[in-house]
């Protein structure tokens, strides 16, 4: 990088110069009306150059506050090498260093807390096969991202939070509750893959060999041998990272032969894997693929990785449209209801038992998961739903001693609730808005070593299942539909025509109508008419004589609309305002269907 002295530009270039020192006092200005450390150094002498390490602090501070008031703008050109140095300059110089950021916080069931915390309350808990001294975890990491590559096969980036993981390290996953043990440990240059022995607190690298890891995992390791198990609660520690949003959409795939059916099942389970957020199953009566997603470009983008990434022969299956996912919900409460399971699982006979209630979600219900103290209750939000299992255990149990592992039989449950709302009683779609409560007491609902894991589960994806089927019989079954938002930015004279199809045809609401420049001050964006542009060299002058062209009064339509009346509705507003409109469409919530839309939605199955 080379660089230029202030003295050779001014003789060089002394127009330049004299717009270099413009644009630097407009940009002190701007600081000034939002830090108050620079507005003091200003004022104190309005005629002193403020110096450059004052300016990037004040930077750095307006950055860190987190309120999106100041946002430094780099130019440049990477494949010349232009501005690439000032740019990850600016990243040591203003952006947030790890010391800087909030510790990280984690999450066992449904109790969050900071990782230094939860290391030390459980350092002072007893746990079996751990020595005094014997430190909870030795290692903690997150898979951050997950990528097919064509020549390694499936490769985890992971970030390590706590401790170092190294190639003979047996991890657990506590997602999928399996251990893993990779095959190499990378560090990462671009295309360049480098071998190491193992990642310390902080580094970032790959693995190759994981067998289940996704996009989200957390990666633990413990003292002492892979076969002694994990201890509770351990098992079920997650680093907290973003909530996936819901599937909206979704397609068919039905695959013609056994082998092409095995080759997709595969390559669908590898693409879950690197995006959490699509999802797939299989009917169980047609054996059809469902792939879901968050909305039409979303899985046409599936859909290509697909054919091309995967290499799937499109002629090989038969591909359904993209459709709108609609879900159920319950209008009524139902329950307690006991629900026994006593069926024979893999030839094995069993016995287990819980205790169901179902109640459509209220606000109370959230506030409750965060109020709650009891120990013995633990609140899940999964999908739109909250899950509460309660374990009735013995006052002052050693836990030690007891013949279950409390935190396991509260995931099973929770597994067999999670699978009883996948499925509703009406259109056998996913249950939303809906508030379980699981009820389990071991003088009643365990029966010693009949009670195995898998009878557990089905006791109360039996009990739930039940009970949102007597919600069917009684007609308290609801239909939800996807809602997004829109903002559409048309011309003034189509505007009263595109309100009128978004309100009378489409089935939307106009939430809000103004001009876009009020979109700033409408959402604390920043205002860019305080933002110094210096002029243009190369901007062409237009004559006095020159014609002046009819400006278009410009209004942006705010509101919310069916997901499904909007997939597609980019085509029919170019007929509306003859090309001349933007359209952007943000993820909206599930709102209940009523009236006509119901009616035709029960006769389309």
């Amino acid at each position: 990088m080379n660089i230029v002295s202030a003295e050779s530009i001014a003789k060089e270039n002394p127009a330049l110069r004299a717009e270099m020192q413009t644009a630097r006092q407009k940009l002190v200005e701007s600081l000034v009306e939002y830090d108050e450390q620079i507005q003091d150094e200003f004022l104190s002498d309005e005629q002193a150059q403020i110096p450059a390490s004052s300016i990037k602090k004040a930077i750095r501070r307006l950055i860190m506050d987190g309120e999106g008031r100041f946002a430094p703008v780099f130019a440049g050109a990477s494949f010349r090498n232009i501005g690439v140095q000032p740019l990850l300059d600016g990243v040591i110089d203003y952006l947030p260093s790890p010391l800087d950021r909030p510790e990280l916080q984690v999450a066992v069931a449904s109790k969050t807390a900071s990782l230094s915390h939860f290391l030390e309350e459980e350092a002072k808990t007893k746990r079996k096969n751990r020595h005094p001294g014997q430190p909870p975890i030795l290692a903690l990491a997150e898979v951050f991202k997950v990528v097919d590559d064509p020549k390694r096969g499936m490769m985890s980036y992971v970030r390590v939070y706590h401790g170092s993981l190294s190639r003979s390290s047996h991890m657990w996953n506590s997602h999928v509750h399996t251990f893993e043990k990779p095959l190499n440990l990378l560090h990462v240059f671009a295309n360049d893959h480098h071998e190491i022995q193992e990642m310390p607190t902080g580094h970032i690298g790959a693995m190759t060999g994981l067998k289940s890891a996704r996009t989200g995992d957390t990666l633990l390791t413990f003292p002492g041998h892979q076969s002694q198990g994990v201890p509770e609660p351990l098992r079920n520690l997650q680093i907290k990272t973003l909530d996936i949003p819901p599937a909206v959409a979704f397609m068919a795939i039905d695959p013609y032969t056994p082998t092409s059916r095995e080759k997709l099942r595969e390559a669908l389970s590898k693409l879950s894997r690197e995006d959490p957020s699509i999802r797939w199953s299989v009917d169980e009566k047609t054996e059809t693929f469902i792939l879901s997603g968050m909305g039409l470009l979303h899985l046409e983008i599936a859909q290509h990785r697909l054919l091309t990434h995967y290499k799937i022969d499109k002629e090989s299956a038969m591909w359904g449209d993209i459709q709108v996912e609609y879900a159920e919900c319950p209008l009524d409460s139902v329950g307690p209801l006991r629900a026994v399971f006593e069926r024979p699982l893999r030839d094995k006979p069993g016995r287990a038992a819980c205790t169901v209630s179902i109640e459509p979600l209220q606000q109370h219900h959230h506030d409750q998961v965060h109020s709650s103290s009891d120990i013995s209750e633990s609140f899940f939000q999964r999908d739109g739903n909250i899950v509460r299992v309660c374990l009735s255990l013995p006052e002052n149990a050693n836990y030690q001693k007891l013949p279950y592992e409390p935190e396991t039989i509260r995931q099973q449950l929770l597994n067999g609730a999670i699978a009883g709302l996948a499925r509703g009683p009406r259109r056998s779609s996913r249950v939303r808005n809906c508030y379980v409560s699981i009820t389990w007491d071991p003088e009643d609902d365990y029966f010693g070593v009949s009670s195995t894991g898998g009878h557990i589960t089905n006791s109360a994806l039996v009990g739930v299942r039940g009970l949102l089927k007597e919600i069917q019989a009684r007609g308290q079954m609801g239909l939800l539909e996807p809602f997004t938002n829109f903002t559409i930015t048309c011309p003034e004279e189509s505007s009263n025509v595109v309100q009128h199809d978004l309100t009378s045809a489409r089935g939307g609401q106009v939430l809000e109508i103004r001009k876009p420049e009020e979109e700033l001050y409408a959402e604390g964006g920043i205002d860019v008419t305080n933002i110094y542009i210096p002029p243009d060299p190369y901007e062409s002058v237009q004559s006095l004589r020159d014609p002046k062209k009819n400006t278009v009064r410009m209004l942006e339509i705010v509101g919310k609309a069916p997901l499904k009346e909007m997939m597609k509705y980019d085509s029919q507003l170019r007929s509306m305002t003859g090309g001349r409109h933007e359209l952007t469409l943000s993820p909206g919530d599930f709102e209940l269907v009523v009236g006509p839309r119901e009616k035709a939605l029960d006769n389309l199955g």
